[in-house]
């Protein structure tokens, strides 16, 4: 088997969804799937050879992408150094984790044995193991941008929802695998370098890459990761990427014994799963000369890892053609990728995890960077204001009561009207002085499990420290926001108008909810 290397560069936001079990939010995974790429190319062949109606017919296009003569891998984070050399981040095996209070005490539990006791944490994100050593942990830039429908016969917002997507000037890279005489003809049917979209959101803002094919001829391939050996005995298994297996029903399943009788019938009878550290995950995409999404596929996460057992001498060979081949369904969109003999015993001995870190420079900020940061920051923090306020209103929605106890739609307007045109004082005095008391009644009427809806608005309080507080690991946008050099008069004023701009969601998310029903 041999392989094209091929890079992305993302030139705007990119997003590739996933399901999260929330309505509101749309998450991204953080890596280009392999079909994604599969897709990519095989519309560059079609229109190519202008064969839009009847490509399944084309015997060349068969091959390569329906019959899995060609085979396109994830394409993952990579980083390079002032060299120009990149190095490829792999999802961290989940069974590297660090003692939970300290983050240099790296352990492998798929090598300690019953009497380790102590507490640990997984290690997020994607790594690099060189050396027996994980060296460094890398991750993904993402942002939330929030979006909403409109109703365009009622010229209204009917829907409130946000985006998660992976952030613009970041690389990833990806194998493209096949025979050598397949990808040469691979290689001279396509160009180079292209500039397109992928992903969600394409007619919007999101999607936008530049995909460089870099290698100059097919290369010989045995694994994504170079220098890993095939001992006997006990061996590591580890998922590259997601892989999907079907059960003897012929429905996909997270079932070891299911996986464990495929490598016993790749590998040899006496193999067997000693230890697994494993994650369900689920696939569903979009097929757009369909027009129809295939169907939901439950699979390992990538990232799961096995001990086997029972590895007999002289079986080197049929691990390495495994290795190379991938195991599973759907190996040609980039499914079923995985290594051997990644993880290894010595890995016990780790002591830290190396990160990158930059040096602040000496002297002052210059101003227009000031600019950039408080720009930056305040629009991050405005967000997280927004998603606050749509969480909040869940607290008032009673489903029991089929939302009858929320205020009318007119009550909610007048709220939206006074909140746009007054600041926080004389807001609440006009609450207090100008509503009439079947209004206040109302508000009153309309509770969570704290507070009536009155309560919350005349008590709710917006701060930048609040906001932090409730922010999961937010030193980096703290630290930021500090360095801002924002005066007193600038943050009063900031928090007048987060004020307003949670007021204004609230109500807005409010009033949909009443459209719905």
């Amino acid at each position: 088997m041999h392989k094209l290397t091929f890079r992305i560069k993302t030139l705007s936001p990119i997003l590739f969804a996933m399901n999260v079990g929330d309505t509101n939010m749309v998450a991204t995974r953080e890596y280009i799937p392999g079909s994604v790429i599969m897709g990519f190319f095989a519309g560059k062949f079609i229109q190519k050879n202008n064969i839009n109606d009847n490509a399944h017919e084309n015997k060349t296009f068969f091959d390569w992408f329906l019959q899995g003569g060609v085979r396109f891998t994830n394409a993952n984070i990579v980083t390079d150094d002032d060299r120009g050399t990149f190095k490829r981040y792999y999802p961290a095996p989940l069974s590297i984790q660090y003692e939970k209070d300290d983050e240099s005490e790296i352990y492998d539990l798929l090598f300690t044995d019953k009497e380790f006791k102590r507490q640990t944490v997984g290690i997020e994100g994607f790594g690099s193991i060189e050396e027996d050593t994980l060296l460094y942990r890398q991750s993904v830039s993402k942002s939330l941008n929030f979006h909403h429908q409109r109703h365009y016969a009622k010229g209204t917002t009917s829907e409130i929802f946000n985006y998660e997507s992976i952030e613009a000037n970041q690389t990833f890279e990806g194998d493209i695998l096949g025979d050598f005489a397949i990808l040469n003809s691979f290689l001279g049917m396509f160009e180079k370098t292209y500039i397109g979209y992928i992903g969600r959101s394409r007619n919007a803002q999101y999607g936008k890459v530049k995909i460089n094919i870099i290698s100059q001829a097919p290369e010989d391939f045995i694994s994504e990761i170079d220098g890993v050996t095939i001992e006997d005995g006990e061996i590591s298994l580890t998922l590259l990427s997601n892989t999907i297996i079907y059960n003897d029903n012929g429905y996909s399943a997270t079932d070891i014994k299911a996986l464990e009788g495929i490598l016993k019938e790749k590998l040899g009878s006496g193999v067997e799963i000693k230890k697994a550290f494993m994650r369900t995950d689920e696939v569903e995409n979009f097929v757009s000369v369909w027009r129809l999404r295939k169907p939901s596929e439950t699979c390992f996460k990538a990232g799961s890892c096995f001990l086997l057992a029972g590895i007999e001498r002289g079986k080197r060979e049929k691990f390495i053609e495994l290795q190379k081949n991938g195991i599973g369904e759907r190996r040609s969109e980039g499914f079923g990728r995985i290594v051997f003999g990644w993880q290894k015993e010595e890995k016990l001995e780790l002591k830290n995890i190396i990160r990158k870190k930059c040096k602040k420079p000496d002297g002052n900020i210059p101003q227009k960077t000031r600019d950039i940061v408080q720009t930056v920051v305040k629009d991050f923090i405005r967000k997280r204001v927004e998603l606050n306020a749509l969480t909040d209103v869940k607290e008032f929605v009673r489903e029991d009561l089929n939302n009858k106890g929320l205020p009318s739609k007119a009550l909610i307007g007048r709220l939206e009207i006074m909140v746009k045109n007054l600041d926080k004082g004389k807001y609440r005095l006009a609450i207090e002085k100008d509503l009439r008391a079947t209004a206040r009644d109302k508000l009153e009427g309309c509770k969570s499990k704290k507070m009536t809806l009155l309560e919350h608005i005349e008590k709710k309080e917006i701060t930048i420290d609040d906001v932090f507080r409730h922010i999961t690991n937010n030193s980096e946008v703290k630290g930021l926001w500090d360095n801002a050099g924002i005066d007193q008069d600038g943050v009063r004023k900031f928090e007048e108008e987060l004020y307003r701009t949670y007021f204004l969601s609230f109500f807005s998310e409010m009033r949909r909810i009443l459209k719905k029903e």
